[in-house]
């Protein structure tokens, strides 16, 4: 994986879109896209995954890739058996 970064710009709709982490791996062929948090309940986690999906569809360099990994990464957490979750001490082990 390339070094991570946050991303600014206009979402394909032209509404200004922000995204915490979009991270594009070696091949060029699969993107990283990603929620930072420092908590999250159980009932926040579906409408993050809802805002993070809208996030990724609005994206315009996300059609440029054959897969999207879409993550919510957070430091403490009572969720963590969410597969999409991520605590924050095993984002780089998550992504080899």
């Amino acid at each position: 994986w390339t070094p991570g970064s946050r991303w600014w710009g206009a979402g394909t709709d032209k509404i200004p879109l922000e995204v915490d982490v979009i991270a594009e791996s070696v091949d060029k062929k699969s993107l990283l896209v990603g929620e930072v948090k420092s908590t999250v309940t159980d009932r926040e986690l579906k409408r993050l995954e809802v805002e993070l999906q809208h996030k990724v569809e609005r994206l315009p360099i996300s059609k440029s890739y054959h897969r999207i990994i879409k993550k919510i990464i957070v430091a403490d957490t009572g969720a963590q058996r969410a597969k999409i979750l991520i605590p924050g001490r095993k984002v780089f082990s998550a992504l080899r």
